[in-house]
């Protein structure tokens, strides 16, 4: 679709034909004091016709480069439906305790799948909040397009950095998480993780599609009442809830867990427990393909501005033109 920015200057183009009406009638009034070559070779009807052709050509095309023509196309492109993901990491006293790491043993062998715990001594115990560290970097590798933030919280929760789509920042963040460790573990209250979470994606959040990823534990008490508040208030946002449920053993047998439980399971969300460093890989990999970005092809129209060609053309048409008037010695 051709669209012309300017186009009044296309009346001029009704000013062409009175404009040959006139140059005929001029044509034939003009008497020649002399024959030649050029005379003999301007009595050829083709001869005439070109140069005509060319001269009004040249008027055609710089009138319609005045009217700024641009050329519209529809251009199907893929575009990233964005997700907004706020990580929740719990730094209390009990992601200093230890989980086994099962890639990493006294008897190693080369052709041993490495641990994500990249420059880690080789150890069979590891931190849980260096584990938790390893993984999430992992995760922010598969998740580029998406809008990721993330809150610390032990007591209460702390902003480590807004919801943004430079997840090199955030993975510049991420790496100090052990320095974080603080005391106990509070999920609600003002001052509590899940209720911070809630705030930032009303203040911040920019997508349809809100997810948030916590990583603890699991020991801390929620009311009743406040689980059916948050519940109703994660929903009403359409917020998804994962927990990747840290351990010794089955949270099932942790009654101090029961209460997160109880919330995940009001929101439709979903606990990943993990009793080991591969495991909580597995279990980020498993958020990752749950919550795949998807892909739109979006169709859209391009603008190309082809002034320039119609301006070109008019300039070649008057070249030819003043070619034929050289040659044949004539005036148009």
């Amino acid at each position: 679709m051709v669209h012309l920015n300017d186009p009044y200057w296309l009346i001029l183009l009704v000013l062409i034909p009175p404009l040959y009406w006139l140059s005929s009638r001029r044509r034939k009034a003009l008497k020649f004091s002399r024959v030649s070559m050029h005379d003999n070779l301007r009595s050829f009807t083709w001869v005439g016709a070109l140069q005509a052709a060319s001269f009004y050509s040249a008027l055609i095309g710089f009138v319609v480069a005045f009217a700024q023509p641009s050329l519209y196309l529809s251009v199907e492109k893929p575009s990233i439906e964005a997700r907004d993901f706020v990580l929740l990491i719990d730094t209390s006293d009990s992601m200093e305790w230890g989980m086994v790491d099962p890639t990493i043993s006294d008897g190693l062998t080369e052709d041993a799948k490495p641990s994500i715990l990249t420059g880690a001594q080789k150890k069979n115990i590891v931190k849980r909040i260096q584990a938790a560290e390893a993984s999430i970097q992992e995760f922010l590798r598969q998740r580029e397009g998406d809008r990721v933030g993330f809150i610390i919280f032990d007591k209460q929760a702390y902003y480590g950095w807004p919801l943004t789509d430079d997840l090199n920042a955030i993975r510049r963040l991420v790496k100090g998480l052990p320095n974080y460790v603080g005391s106990g573990t509070e999920f609600d209250g003002k001052k509590g993780a899940i209720p911070a979470a809630l705030t930032h994606f009303q203040e911040r959040g920019q997508s349809e599609t809100k997810v948030i990823v916590m990583v603890t534990d699991g020991e801390g008490e929620i009311a009743d009442e406040r689980i059916h508040a948050m519940a109703s208030i994660l929903k009403s946002q359409k917020v998804s809830l994962y927990v990747i449920g840290i351990g010794y053993k089955k949270w099932e047998e942790v009654p101090e867990t029961e209460d997160l439980r109880n919330l995940v399971k009001a929101v439709d969300g979903k606990i990943i427990e993990v009793l080991d460093v591969e495991q909580m890989r597995v279990a980020f990999d498993e958020i990752n393909q749950l919550e795949k970005s998807t892909v739109i092809k979006e169709a859209s129209l391009e603008e190309t501005d082809i002034a320039h060609w119609f301006m070109i053309f008019g300039l070649l048409s008057i070249c030819v033109f003043g070619a034929f008037v050289v040659l044949t010695h004539d005036e148009f």
